[in-house]
Formats: structure tokens, sequence, C-alpha cells
């Protein structure tokens, strides 16, 4: 029990980092993705275009080297801009905000392509049916069309809240004090690694229950609603 002891409320603050990490950046995605889902959705070929290479060029990287390319890069061309300029301070940049804002646009491609994938599900005549019993744009949008595009998702969305929730692991790499990194020093110093990894994969597999549990009370809700409505 010493090694928990030592290091619980350490082990407790690497947590919270992990989970606020993962919902920031999921946040974000979402944001992201919605943008993405308009900007497809329109009849004009060039953001259609834009949308599809900025999907491409996201997903053929790996995570870990889009958070080295923003992290170390970015900082390093931020600076040098300022000294061609004349500006003479340095920025250091902040591996937790950075990388919450990359993992963030980076799932965001990926929910880009599965709300997408919702939106073409979607029965075009509910909209007209809705709007002929009176209801209006935004009461449809509320009550036919996202309740609808959410439901047809929730598996893609899953699995993509997983992966980020996972790939959180990558930004101890940049010195980020989240779970894994916390879980690293405590095992490197008690010589006990096996102790503290076992809690790292039981806090992610604790989580991927958690959030399946209530994917499956989401999908089952609207499921619900639809059946009613119809």
């Amino acid at each position: 029990m010493y090694l928990l002891e030592n290091y619980k409320l350490i082990l407790v603050k690497g947590i919270g980092t992990t989970l606020s990490i993962a919902l920031v950046s999921q946040l974000l995605s979402v944001l992201v993705s919605f943008i993405g889902v308009y900007l497809k959705s329109t009849n004009r070929k060039s953001l259609n275009s834009l949308v599809n290479t900025y999907i491409k060029i996201v997903r053929g990287i790996p995570e870990v080297v889009w958070v080295f390319i923003f992290f170390y890069g970015g900082e390093n061309l931020l600076n040098n801009l300022f000294g061609r300029v004349g500006i003479d301070t340095y920025i250091p940049f902040n591996g937790l905000y950075i990388g919450t804002i990359v993992l963030g646009c980076i799932y965001g491609a990926y929910n880009i392509e599965c709300l997408h994938g919702g939106l073409k599900l979607l029965d075009r005549g509910q909209a007209v049916a809705a709007y002929v019993s009176g209801l209006n744009k935004y009461q449809t949008l509320r009550y036919i069309t996202i309740p609808q595009i959410i439901e047809s998702s929730i598996p893609g969305l899953l699995s993509n809240w997983l992966n980020l929730l996972k790939a959180t692991s990558v930004l101890s790499l940049i010195g980020v004090f989240d779970l894994v990194k916390v879980a690293s020093n405590a095992g490197n110093t008690t010589k006990c690694p096996f102790f503290y990894w076992t809690i790292v994969g039981c806090f992610f597999l604790l989580v991927t229950l958690i959030s399946r549990k209530i994917s499956y009370v989401v999908y089952m809700r609207l499921n619900k609603q639809k059946i009613g409505a119809s």
C-alpha cells in the first residue's frame, strides 16, 4: 500500500489532467466537426475540396507527429519570426494547451466524416413533414435533424472518443503531467513500474466501459424518441 499512499495525490491529479485534456479536446473536435459538416454540405466545390483535403492530411499523419510539429516546430517558427521582425522576446509554448488544441483538431477531422455520414442517412422527407406540421427551421433542426444524425453517428463518435482518450498519452512526451507521465515517473522512482502501469490500464478500461454505457443509454433514448414521434 505504500506505493499507492506516496503517490495517491499525484495520481489523482494526473487522472484529472488526462480527463480534462480528453473532454476539452472532444468539445473542440465537435466544434470543428460541425463547421466541417456545414462546409461539406454546401454546394461550393472549393469549400468541399478544402474540407476533404484537411481530412486527408490530418488522418494521414500520426497524432504524435502533429503534436511534435506544433509544439516544437511551432514554438521555433514563432520565435524565429519574432527575431526577424526585431522583437526581442521568447515565447515558450505550453504543452497542455497546444496538445489539447492539436488533439481537438485531429479528431475533429474524424468526426466530420462520422457526422457527415449520419447526415447522408437522414431522410429528407422528414424535414418536409416537420415543416408541414408547423415546425420552424430551428425546431426541425433541434427535434428532427440533429437527434437522428447523432443517433446514426453514435458508434463512430464513440470510437473516435475512445481513440482520443488514449491519444492523450502522447502529450506526456512533451512534458504534460497527465496520468501516463505521473505513472512513468512513479514507476522509475520506486522501481515498481508494473503497479503504476496497471493503475493506468485500469483507468482507461474503466472510462471505456463507462463511455460505452453512456453511449448505449443515449442511443436508446434517441431511438425511443424517434419511435414515439413516428
